[in-house]
């Protein structure tokens, strides 16, 4: 039987072709992007500790103003030390060059995770497919700002497969990985111990404190500890402390956003500390449900050859990190591609994710033009900010939906091409 295209679906493909003309568009911008954000923080911040000093600690937007370059607007990065290390050699050479090397790594690295994904497709279905993720719009934001989750993408596709291999270890090292790299990825540690595979989970702790000690011992204790202040976990700051425009901004999809930007309609930007103690318990509230939904729906799961339970613990990693930008919705490439590649998937799991995945290609441009040109304090604004959240939503109940449904009999010898690689 030839594999489904694409979700079946002509409106998909529709949508799909916007969305590559959205990356189009981002594409003809890129010349010069070297000396704008994003790309232009991470050379400043590797400038900065080239030269021995601590961009943790100091205000990165004159430093970055200092080198030609367009300032970030935080004071300090929120990228973790061992990231900021990792893009230390761009330092020693000129931005239009770390800029190139930095953009060819990244298209490498899409093309590695779209064969991962559908390599084991026919071809009119892979190019189907493929082409479907060119126009998933969160992608195209990922190269407009330079960002780095097509590099979690690729690192998470890894992982799985060397989890199917049976080499936990290496799994739970490369996991270790992305953790030290962007931080967020380390909640796919609760996808291992709902698995029970202790050797990966092992392997992750040790890895990921032999990794964070090691960048101790090259770059000292001063960065990592004023990495922890930025992000408020020591020093009694807020957790993740951002200025308020950017905290509610239709950028920010994260569930802590979406709980705030109503109240800031009624109390303002700056919420006194009462409704932000209120806040922050239903946050923390909803977080659990989701967390314990999705161990709960992926406890009875033997291996998860699959990757039904992957797709669902990638969207509860999103929903549970406390700033979710655009951009890494790009990971919703994993569950949705693993959603729609079978050959044979039921209605009820498919047609959530056509949806999920058509109002987050479409959301994404109206959500870009909202945060930097139009008053996020507005009922108008404000409803329409909170279309980002709904969709990232969406994706989770497709994912659950697609893990709950593999106890069907009729699902069992259902395989994804990824699996024949393996």
């Amino acid at each position: 039987m030839r594999q489904r295209m694409l979700a079946a679906s002509y409106p998909i493909y529709l949508v799909a072709t916007l969305g590559i003309l959205y990356l189009v568009v981002i594409l003809v911008q890129l010349p010069g992007a070297s000396r704008r954000g994003d790309f232009s923080i991470y050379y400043a911040c590797a400038v900065a500790m080239h030269r021995g000093l601590d961009p943790y600690a100091i205000d990165m937007r004159e430093f970055t103003r200092g080198l030609g370059f367009e300032p970030d607007p935080f004071i300090h990065p929120a990228d973790t030390p061992t990231f900021t290390l990792g893009t230390m050699p761009f330092a020693m050479m000129a931005p239009a060059t770390a800029y190139a090397i930095w953009l060819c790594a990244s298209v490498l690295c899409l093309f590695a995770s779209m064969y991962l994904l559908f390599g084991g497709m026919d071809l009119p279905g892979a190019i189907l497919m493929s082409l479907a993720t060119l126009g998933f719009t969160p992608l195209a934001d990922n190269f407009r700002w330079a960002q780095s989750q097509v590099f979690v993408v690729f690192g998470i596709l890894t992982f799985f497969r060397l989890l199917r291999r049976g080499s936990d270890g290496a799994a739970g090292t490369t996991l270790a990985l992305l953790g030290l790299l962007r931080g967020y990825p380390l909640v796919l540690g609760g996808y291992l111990i709902a698995l029970r595979r202790w050797r990966a989970i092992i392997s992750l702790a040790i890895a990921f404190v032999a990794g964070a000690l090691a960048t101790v011992a090259m770059i000292g204790i001063g960065p990592w500890a004023n990495f922890l202040r930025v992000l408020g976990v020591i020093g009694g700051h807020q957790w993740f402390t951002l200025d308020p425009r950017w905290e509610v901004s239709a950028a920010n999809v994260s569930l802590d956003a979406f709980t705030a930007r109503p109240l800031t309609l009624v109390a303002g930007p700056h919420l006194p500390r009462g409704l932000m103690l209120f806040r922050g318990a239903i946050v923390i509230a909803l977080k659990l449900g989701i967390l314990g939904a999705s161990f709960r729906a992926t406890i009875s799961t033997s291996d998860d050859r699959d990757g039904r339970a992957l797709s669902l613990w990638i969207v509860t990693m999103l929903l549970l990190t406390p700033v979710v930008w655009l951009h890494y919705l790009t990971l919703l490439i994993v569950p949705l591609g693993l959603i729609a590649a079978p050959s044979r998937r039921e209605r009820l799991t498919l047609q959530p994710a056509k949806l999920t995945y058509c109002a987050i290609v479409l959301a994404t441009p109206v959500m870009s033009t909202l945060t930097f040109h139009a008053d996020i304090f507005t009922w108008p604004a404000t409803a329409l900010a909170e279309w980002g959240f709904l969709a990232l939503l969406s994706a989770w109940f497709a994912a659950y939906r697609f893990v709950t449904e593999a106890s069907r009999p009729e699902l069992l010898a259902d395989q994804l091409p990824i699996a024949q690689h393996s």
